[in-house]
């Protein structure tokens, strides 16, 4: 019995030490990269019904609202990709 009482009474203060206030520095957000942004918006919008093409066209060519980026997402994967696409014929 009197095992089981110390056991109990070393688990308790062990439990009140170790609740103690502890210091942590919370994580910056990053921001969002302009495709990832457009894409996670994208796919919100197209579970809409009806859909939004829009707003959807709007994720894709204007800077997402509150980004560090000031291009939409398509100007961003044209400047950044190393994809070369053909040009358009001259009309």
């Amino acid at each position: 019995m009197r095992n089981i009482m110390r056991v109990l009474l070393a688990t308790l203060a062990s439990a009140l030490l170790l609740s103690g206030p502890v210091a942590a520095t919370p994580a910056k957000e990053a921001p969002w990269l302009p495709e990832a942004a457009a894409y996670r918006l994208t796919l919100f919008l197209g579970n809409l019904e009806p859909l939004p093409w829009d707003d959807i066209e709007t994720a894709w060519t204007e800077p997402y609202r509150g980004s560090e980026f000031p291009v939409g997402a398509l100007a961003w994967l044209d400047r950044k990709s190393d994809i070369e696409l053909p040009k358009p014929p001259d009309q």
